[in-house]
C-alpha cells in the first residue's frame, strides 16, 4: 500500500514523490521459463541505499534560518510555519525583541529559546531549540561580544554540534566584523572536532560563495575579505545556493560537514526574506516523545460497560470476603475495571508531534496556494507571479490573525465556566519560561534528562550537604505520640455510591490509569464491591484507597 502522510503539510517539507507500485510482468514472457508460482509471495528486494533512506527517515534534524523583521508582530505567521514545517532548531534574526517579552509570549512551549535582544528593540538574534533535545548556550567573551549566539547541542555518540546564530547590521564596520569573526573562530577551535553549524543574515550581496571570491562594492572590501577568511579559517562551506531577498544571497547556512545536509531549499518568509529550510543527517540527542493513551468516550458502549460491572460484582463476591487479603482483592478490581474500560471504549494514541489548536482548514488550504505561488514565483521570475504571491501571502497573514483572534476569544468566553481547562492551560503556558527540571549535569561532567538519573542527580547533591559520620547517640529520641488512635470508619454502600456519583469527570486518571468517567458511568454496580473492600479496611489505622482519589492514601 502507498505511504499516505498524516500531515496535510508534509508538502511543505518533501519535493519528491514516490510510487510503490510496480508495473506488471510482461505477458510475452518464455513458457519454456514458467518463471515463479503464480500465487506465491515474491516481494520486491530493497536495495541497500533504499534501506539506508528508510533508516534515516524521522532521524533526520530539520533547521529553518529565518529574518522575522519583528517576530512579535508575526507570532501566528511564525507558529503556522512550525506547524507545517515542525522544525528542531529555528535560527532566527531581526527579532526587535526587548528583555521585558517573555519567549513563552511568542513562541508554543515545546521549545527552548536562547536570546540576545538589543536594548534599542531592534536587531536581536536568537535559536530556538525543541525541548526534547538537550542543549545548552556557549558564552562569548564580552570583548568581542556581537549580534551572535552559540549553543551546544548533544548528540548520541556524546559528541556535539555547534550551532551558532549571527547577525551583522547593514551600518556596522570592519571592527564588528572583526569581532564576529574572532568569536566564529575561537570557538571552532575550541570545539574543532564537533559539527558546526552557522546561519543567520550577514547582508553581504558581494561575496559570490560558488567561488568564496568577493564580485560587488555594496559594503567595504575589508568587512567582505575579513568574513571570508573566517569562513576559509573554520573549513566552512556555504550550503544556501539561492537568492533569500530579492535575487541576493543575503542569509547563510555554514557548516564543517556539507556531506550531512540531505537539502537546503526556500520556503515562503515571514518578512521579506525567504527562510532557508535544512534538513541535515546529523542527529541530535533526545529521548523518545511518550505517547498517550487517550479514551474516546462518546463511543463508549455504557450498557455493556454496566452489564460487565455487574458480572464482575458477582465473581468479586463469590471468591472474596472480608477475611480476604487486601492485595488480592485491590488487583482483582483493579485489572477488572481496566479490562472493562479497554473492552468498551475505544482509544487511540495522542500524536507526537504538536499542532497547533488554532489552525483550521482555511489556513491550511491558503498555506498551500500560498507554497505554489511561492514555487511558481521562484521558477518564472514574472513580475505577475510575484505579486500574485505576495497577495496571497498578505491573506494568509491575514486569516492567521483572524483564526488566532477568535481562538483565543472562544477559550475565554463565558461558556467556558463550566470547563476552564483550555483557558488555563493558554494562561500557563504564557506565564513562564520552561516547565520542568531542565536537564542535569553529572559529577561525571555529562547532562543527562532521563528523569531518574535528574532525581538522583538531585538526591546526591542533596545529600552532599550533610554529615555523615555523626554520632547517632547523640540524637534525641522522638516522644510517644499524644493523641489518641481514631476511631473506627463507618463505610455504607450508598455513601460510596454518592462519592462515585459526584465525581468531576475532568479529572485525570491516577497511576491505576481508571478513568473516573468510568467510576462514575458504572457507580451503581460497583459499589457493593468497593463497600466489601472497604469494610475491613475501616477497622485499621492504615489502608489503601483505589476509589477516584487515585492515589495511595494512609490515613
Amino acid at each position: 500500500m502507498p505511504n499516505f502522510s498524516s500531515s496535510l503539510f508534509e508538502s511543505f517539507i518533501i519535493d519528491s514523490t514516490y510510487n510503490s507500485f510496480q508495473s506488471l510482468s510482461s505477458c510475452e514472457a518464455s513458457i519454456s521459463s514458467p518463471g515463479p508460482p503464480a500465487y506465491s509471495s515474491s516481494p520486491k528486494q530493497k536495495s541497500k541505499k533504499d534501506k539506508q533512506k528508510q533508516n534515516k527517515k524521522g532521524n533526520n534534524t530539520k533547521i529553518v534560518v529565518v529574518n522575522f523583521q519583528s517576530i512579535k508582530n508575526k507570532k501566528e505567521e511564525l507558529l503556522n510555519m512550525i506547524d507545517t514545517s515542525n522544525p528542531e532548531i529555528i535560527l532566527g534574526t531581526e527579532t526587535w525583541l526587548r528583555p521585558d517579552i517573555l519567549s513563552s509570549e511568542i513562541f508554543p512551549p515545546q521549545y527552548s529559546v536562547y536570546r540576545k535582544d538589543r536594548t534599542d528593540g531592534y536587531g536581536g538574534v536568537l535559536i530556538a531549540v525543541r525541548d526534547i533535545i538537550i542543549s545548552e548556550e556557549l558564552h562569548v567573551p564580552i570583548q568581542w561580544d556581537t549580534e551572535s549566539l552559540y549553543i551546544r547541542v548533544t548528540t548520541p555518540d556524546s559528541k556535539s554540534i555547534i550551532v551558532g546564530c549571527l547577525y551583522r547590521p547593514p551600518s556596522s564596520d570592519i571592527t564588528y566584523m572583526d569581532k564576529m569573526s574572532n568569536t566564529a573562530e575561537e570557538i571552532f577551535k575550541e570545539n574543532n572536532s564537533s559539527i558546526l553549524w552557522l546561519g543567520g543574515d550577514l547582508n553581504l550581496p558581494d561575496i559570490d560563495w560558488t567561488s568564496n571570491s568577493v564580485s560587488g562594492n555594496q559594503y567595504s572590501t575589508q568587512i567582505n575579505n575579513r568574513f571570508v577568511d573566517m569562513v576559509n579559517n573554520c573549513c566552512l562551506d556555504q550550503v544556501v545556493t539561492f537568492p533569500t531577498r530579492g535575487s541576493a544571497t543575503l542569509d547563510i547556512f555554514l557548516t564543517n560537514r556539507p556531506s550531512l545536509v540531505n537539502r537546503c531549499k526556500p520556503i515562503p518568509g515571514i518578512g521579506d526574506h525567504d527562510i532557508v529550510f535544512i534538513d541535515s543527517n546529523a542527529i541530535a540527542m533526545h529521548p523518545k516523545p511518550t505517547q498517550r493513551k487517550i479514551y474516546i468516550w462518546k463511543r463508549a458502549d455504557i450498557e455493556k460497560m454496566k452489564a460487565e460491572a455487574l458480572e464482575l460484582s458477582k465473581i468479586f463476591h463469590g471468591l472474596y470476603n472480608a477475611q480476604s487479603s487486601i492485595s488480592e482483592m485491590r488487583e482483582f478490581i483493579k485489572s477488572g475495571l481496566k479490562n472493562i474500560q479497554d473492552k468498551n471504549v475505544p482509544s487511540k494514541m495522542s500524536s507526537t508531534r504538536f499542532h497547533q489548536p488554532w489552525i483550521n482548514g482555511t489556513i491550511k488550504r491558503i498555506t498551500r496556494r500560498k507554497k505554489k505561488a511561492f514555487k511558481k514565483a521562484r521558477t518564472t521570475k514574472s513580475t505577475k507571479d510575484l505579486k500574485r504571491y505576495k497577495t496571497i501571502k498578505k491573506s494568509s497573514q491575514k486569516e492567521c490573525k483572524k483564526a488566532y483572534s477568535t481562538y483565543i476569544h472562544v477559550i475565554i468566553s463565558p461558556e467556558q465556566k463550566s470547563n476552564p481547562k483550555k483557558f488555563w492551560s493558554f494562561i500557563k503556558n504564557k506565564r513562564c519560561e520552561n516547565g520542568g527540571v531542565a536537564p542535569l549535569r553529572n559529577t561525571d561532567g555529562l547532562t543527562y534528562s532521563d528523569n531518574k538519573m535528574k532525581a538522583n542527580i538531585l538526591n546526591n547533591q542533596f545529600s552532599s550537604v550533610f554529615n555523615s559520620n555523626e554520632d547517632k547517640t547523640t540524637i534525641k529520641k522522638m516522644k510517644t505520640n499524644p493523641y489518641p488512635h481514631m476511631e473506627n470508619i463507618t463505610i455504607w454502600e450508598n455513601g460510596i455510591h454518592k462519592l462515585l456519583s459526584n465525581l468531576n469527570i475532568h479529572k485525570a486518571s491516577g497511576p491505576d490509569e481508571i478513568s473516573t468517567r468510568l467510576l462514575k458511568s458504572i457507580a451503581p454496580e460497583i459499589s457493593p464491591i468497593l463497600t466489601t473492600f472497604f469494610k475491613p479496611q475501616s477497622t485499621k489505622a492504615h489502608y489503601h484507597l483505589i476509589g477516584k482519589c487515585k492515589r495511595s492514601t494512609n490515613i
